[in-house]
């Protein structure tokens, strides 16, 4: 497992047509989960969305971004990657705020031979043979 992490620093009044962005850059295979701090003092104004190319990846559905207030928002994902060294764009803005503001960006993830569903339970089916039958 990998985590992957990114500052971003939204200047104050950002507009959505015009956000912040930031490129991190994905190594591993298969992305598992996406964490998002708004600290104090963003009160919903600031906003942010990740994205593969046009692909919208976080948050669903398209075109919705998240917003907080002095939470850790963390969403467990199951995100194949279309490239080796993906990179995956975070988007910020915040049009109404009078403060710079900086969110901290987490992404989780594993190698495709530790995260796909039919390598998890082909490795349970093997232990569980070898316990039975030795």
């Amino acid at each position: 497992m990998t985590l992957y992490h990114a500052d971003i620093t939204v200047p104050a009044g950002t507009p959505q047509n015009n956000p912040v962005t930031k490129t991190l850059i994905i190594e591993d295979e298969i992305v598992t989960k996406i964490a998002v701090t708004f600290p104090w003092g963003c009160n919903g104004l600031v906003y942010l969305s990740i994205h593969y190319g046009k692909y919208q990846l976080f948050p669903k559905p398209e075109g919705e971004a998240l917003h907080d207030s002095g939470t850790r928002v963390i969403a467990s994902v199951y995100w194949e990657t279309p490239e080796g060294r993906t990179p995956l764009i975070i988007k910020a803005w915040a049009p109404e705020t009078q403060y710079d503001h900086t969110l901290m960006v987490d992404i989780e993830a594993v190698p495709k031979e530790i995260g796909t569903p039919q390598t998890v339970l082909g490795k349970l089916a093997n232990t569980l043979q070898k316990l039975i039958w030795g």
